[in-house]
């Protein structure tokens, strides 16, 4: 609830500081068009998703597996989206970069395997961090279509509707990361 109360007040404050402009919080909601708000819901709810995923492979694997390989593999899926669908870097050193990152994430994972003993445990934290990755890379660009084209939102506006997402989206995942925990804590059974 924090994150839409801020997003809100930050909208209403910030957001009207020339209530005049195209971008003022209360008259970019208004005018915006409802594919770009839906980006920026879905947006919101692909962020909380990727999030509490690297949280449960963190709560599997450790601190030294699960963010590493999660934001790691979101960094290498971010960075290639937003050049292909922007490009605007030297691909040389972008693509140095982020090949020096995939092989930090193989030799974490690989060390990871070999010290664990249990496989399938190992595996299932590789998973987690993994697709919660992967979903984390996804969500920028879901905010870049979101503020671009022909009825976009502005900054405040797209702030305040990505945490709409999170917010309506964190009971549901909450609920089945409690119901179906991977770390087999706070697993508990319904009545």
């Amino acid at each position: 609830m924090g994150i839409m109360l801020c997003a809100l007040l930050i909208g209403v404050t910030l957001g009207r500081a020339d209530p005049t402009s195209p971008y003022s919080f209360f008259r970019n909601l208004a005018s915006a068009s409802v594919e770009h708000q839906v980006w920026a819901v879905v947006a919101g709810i692909v962020f909380n998703a990727a999030n509490i995923l690297v949280v449960a492979a963190i709560s599997v694997a450790g601190m030294a597996v699960g963010f590493p390989v999660g934001i790691g593999l979101a960094l290498v899926v971010g960075c290639v989206l937003n050049y292909v669908l922007k490009p605007a870097a030297n691909p040389w050193l972008l693509f140095g970069g982020v090949g020096f990152v995939c092989l930090a994430i193989v030799i974490d994972g690989v060390a990871y395997r070999k010290r664990s003993g249990s496989p399938a445990a190992s595996a299932k934290g590789l998973v987690l961090a993994g697709v919660g990755g992967i979903l984390m890379g996804l969500f920028y660009p879901l905010v870049v279509e979101a503020t671009t084209g022909v009825g976009h939102l502005g900054p405040h506006t797209v702030a305040f509707l990505f945490a709409v997402g999170v917010v309506s989206s964190n009971f549901p995942f909450n609920y089945l990361y409690m119901r179906f925990s991977p770390s087999g804590l706070g697993h508990w059974e319904a009545p």
